[in-house]
């Protein structure tokens, strides 16, 4: 039950992210450019929860921004899967007492 609950609330995170990065960010006058949250998200998941999770959110990131946005499927898909299995590959330098190294 816990794991369907911990995967229901990264996918609900990953559509919000999705959806700010998509729809919101964009119109706001503030700058140029926008945020990409879905990077973000990937690599800090990864950090916290290791490489097989990091490639799976990995994954789910870049193919639905594939879906959406991208010309060809599968590219998006490969490059967040890759950020997020090369960030998880660093989880063991990652403690939850210490955020100096997210930041």
């Amino acid at each position: 039950m816990r794991k369907i609950r911990n995967a229901f609330i990264i996918f609900i995170t990953v559509i919000a992210a999705f959806v700010l990065q998509t729809s919101v960010f964009p119109m706001l006058p503030v700058s140029i450019t926008t945020p990409n949250f879905l990077l973000a998200l990937t690599s800090a998941y990864a950090l916290l929860l290791g490489s097989r999770r990091g490639l799976a959110i990995g994954f789910l990131c870049g193919l639905l921004y594939d879906i959406f946005f991208g010309s060809v499927i599968g590219f998006h898909t490969l490059v967040y899967a890759v950020i997020g299995f090369g960030c998880g590959r660093f989880e063991h330098l990652m403690f939850v007492e210490d955020l100096k190294f997210p930041a």
